[in-house]
């Protein structure tokens, strides 16, 4: 079974920076989407075309992936396929079957969606055979002279011999929309392009029969075509949802001994209790500037970006100086815009 940091922690904790400066923690907190999505919530997938040599693959089997994803993803609420698919057949029986940002929106509407994807998918595979010369033994013996001993000696004969060779090819390329149902505009429209020979190389081997079979063992067209279609949709996905990451941040170490404690707990893992001295610190000094960051810090890992923006300005107002709170403060502003 294959453990992750994130597995066993909801952060990673790490000291970067230690005596006199402030240490720094890895927090794994929620940043923005590339694209702006503000204000969507509820996604239909409603219609992705596709296009492929040897009907590898089709539109179903694409929809399904992006629902799949965006469900996995973990920010939006994904409508069921069935219930979009009975709206596109009503649609398509009133004789609309063409989809745009116009019908996309139509059927949001219907679905109470705030935000309808739909696009086209195109694919290929190239499979390139030939053949290659190796020098293969022969199995026999033959007298070589060697100059190091002066001695004739016995040495394995080989002889060049055609060895057949193959590399396979797929190529993907996604155009996928996102439409605000509330205008009708698009917001989101995204070209993802992925080639990959993989494995990189399928050389035949050091015999014939080695090469042949080394060829047999290439991947399926099918399996290249789906692992092309995961990575593309995984590429857009990502554009147009929230998702983790990781950043720096400083935990300052204060002027008293209850945030001083907090920090280090903190660097060891308890959060809560850490949270605990950071407050009881505040309740003491409201204005106290690390305590302040600390708990900013800790409530951008728990996600709580609005409570963590207020504490990441209080604490500049308290301390507009202090580079290790401008850092923090500057680096959240920017994952979430």
């Amino acid at each position: 079974m294959k453990i992750t940091i994130k597995s066993l922690f909801s952060v990673i904790v790490l000291l970067i920076a230690a005596g006199c400066g402030s240490p720094q923690v890895m927090i794994t907190s929620r940043a923005s989407a590339d694209i702006d999505t503000a204000g969507i919530k509820t996604v239909a997938v409603v219609d992705v075309t596709c296009d492929g040599q040897g009907n590898l693959l089709n539109s179903d089997a694409v929809v399904s992936e992006i629902i799949n994803q965006l469900s996995n993803a973990g920010y939006y609420d994904v409508i069921e396929r069935q219930r979009v698919q009975k709206v596109q057949d009503e649609l398509a029986r009133g004789g609309s079957a063409i989809f745009d940002s116009s019908t996309s929106a139509q059927i949001g509407k219907q679905l109470a969606a705030d935000s309808v994807i739909f696009g086209s998918t195109t694919y290929n595979v190239e499979a390139h055979s030939g053949m290659v010369k190796r020098q293969m033994p022969t199995g026999r013996l033959i007298p070589q002279y060697d100059p190091g001993t002066g001695q004739t000696i016995q040495v394995p004969e080989t002889q060049l011999v055609d060895v057949p060779t193959m590399t396979k090819k797929v190529n993907m390329r996604g155009d996928f929309r996102m439409v605000k149902v509330e205008t009708g505009r698009i917001i989101a429209s995204q070209t993802e392009q992925f080639s990959d020979s993989a494995p990189k190389s399928w050389t035949g081997g050091t015999a014939v029969a080695e090469g042949q079979q080394a060829i047999a063992s290439l991947p399926a067209d099918a399996d290249m075509v789906n692992a092309a279609l995961t990575e593309v949709v995984r590429r857009f996905v990502w554009k147009i949802s929230p998702h983790d990451k990781q950043s720096a941040r400083y935990l300052l170490k204060g002027e008293n001994d209850t945030v001083s404690k907090g920090t280090e707990l903190a660097l060891k893992g308890n959060w809560d209790e850490a949270v605990t001295r950071w407050q009881a610190a505040l309740e003491i000094n409201a204005g106290d500037a690390a305590a302040l960051n600390n708990l900013a810090v800790a409530a951008e890992r728990a996600s709580r970006n609005e409570e963590a923006w207020d504490l990441y300005q209080k604490a500049s107002s308290a301390a507009p100086d202090n580079d290790e709170i401008l850092a923090n403060k500057s680096d959240f502003k920017a994952n979430i815009q």
